[in-house]
């Protein structure tokens, strides 16, 4: 994965270790910021990946707001959010089969980070 403007990989060999990470603990690499070249890091966190519980899924349901996320739009704040509060709440269903086809039978209504996916995949298509 390529590191985003700004950010650079911690050093080989930096110890780590102080972070801690709890049980459905979000995954990713990590990152540190830096103010201005050759400056200290500043601050440390992770990149948003799949939740370990929801590796092999793709749609994940509110169970509290019957609203459904596409895991492959982590990269949107809003959706990163409210991603790990479900898993932190154990407030989330997983589709079988995972479409969102199937999401919408269940009664769930797409998230809007979903819609807007699917219009531009939509103008996508037509151009």
């Amino acid at each position: 994965m390529p590191t985003p403007p700004g950010l650079v990989p911690p050093a080989p060999g930096v110890d780590m270790s102080d972070t801690v990470e709890e049980p459905g603990a979000v995954r990713g690499p990590r990152f540190r910021v830096r103010t201005r070249p050759g400056a200290p890091p500043v601050t440390t966190f992770r990149a948003m990946s799949k939740p370990a519980q929801l590796d092999h899924q793709r749609y994940v349901g509110d169970k509290r707001t019957l609203v459904v996320y596409d895991l492959e739009l982590l990269d949107d704040p809003e959706v990163a959010g409210a991603v790990t509060d479900l898993v932190a709440a154990e407030a989330f269903l997983a589709f079988g089969p995972d479409t969102l086809a199937e999401a919408r039978n269940r009664g769930y209504r797409p998230h809007a980070s979903v819609r807007r996916a699917l219009d531009a995949a939509e103008s996508d298509d037509e151009a």
